[in-house]
């Protein structure tokens, strides 16, 4: 509820204190809060005082790894009934979908909800087998500086069991900050023992931005709107159609409030609604 977020916070706030950056998605629920620490009419990131030693959630995102074993069930399934109706084999580096596990359970003979009634446990399992990596909310943007030291690091070794380049629009994975200690001649750790700093310092940069937790599906109505909007005007620098299985970006909607005729921040200003 929106009081508790902000009782919460407001606690929060009066404990012992280190700084924290938040990728905050409530941030309508903070509201008073929110005009003290907001960085930047348009940023989605609230630096805060936490209490280092509290209990935090947040969402994860993960995508397929090694997806062999679950293919071969999708395989043997598919060899004796009709799957024109359901989804094809999981694509390694795709963004993990709830109904992901829904197709799974089917595949491998199991009651529905096995899995989707305890996400917890078959993320974990997967994880341990290397099923699926975990990402970050935000996708690479301007990767020319990570690139440029990753090319230069490439010249004088061997990076044939290293991620390639970093491609804007790609999920960023926790790995990728792993390879980019490397490409940096860093020490083991520097990024991935401090998340927040690396993301704040690439959000500054540029080099990645942020996105929402789910992927676009059904899409028609709103690229309606793109291209109405874009036949009278000029859309060459905007983004293109939203495409079903990509992504969301926070961008998005900002977009989508100017092809449908909105005042700057119907949506971004709460994110919560628009989701909804």
């Amino acid at each position: 509820p929106a009081s508790t977020a902000a009782e919460i916070l407001a606690a929060e706030m009066e404990v012992e204190r280190e700084q924290y950056l938040v990728n905050l998605q409530l941030h309508a629920h903070v509201e008073g809060i929110i005009d003290e620490y907001k960085l930047g009419e348009s940023s989605q990131l609230l630096r805060i005082d936490v209490d280092p030693d509290s209990e935090a959630t947040s969402e994860k995102m993960y995508v397929w790894d090694q997806v062999g074993f679950y293919n071969g069930r999708r395989a043997s399934y598919c060899a004796e009934n009709d799957c024109s109706d359901m989804r094809g084999e999981f694509v390694k580096g795709e963004v993990v979908l709830h109904s992901d596990f829904a197709a799974l359970e089917v595949w491998r003979g199991l009651e529905e909800g096995t899995y989707l009634n305890d996400l917890d446990a078959i993320i974990a399992e997967s994880l341990s087998f290397n099923n699926i990596e975990e990402a970050l909310l935000y996708v690479w943007d301007q990767v020319g500086f990570y690139n440029g030291r990753r090319a230069s690091y490439c010249a004088e070794n061997d990076c044939s069991a290293l991620r390639g380049d970093y491609v804007p629009g790609e999920i960023v994975l926790v790995s990728d900050f792993a390879a980019l200690e490397i490409f940096r001649g860093l020490e083991e750790g520097t990024y991935l023992n401090d998340l927040d700093a690396i993301i704040a310092e690439s959000l500054s940069f540029n080099n990645m931005e942020p996105i929402i937790a789910y992927v676009w599906d059904q899409v028609g109505f709103y690229n309606g709107r793109r291209a109405s909007y874009c036949a009278e005007n000029d859309c060459s620098e905007m983004r293109g159609e939203f495409v079903e299985g990509e992504v969301v970006l926070v961008s998005d909607f900002a977009a989508l409030e100017i092809w449908r005729g909105l005042d700057s921040g119907t949506y971004t200003n709460d994110l919560d609604a628009i989701i909804a």
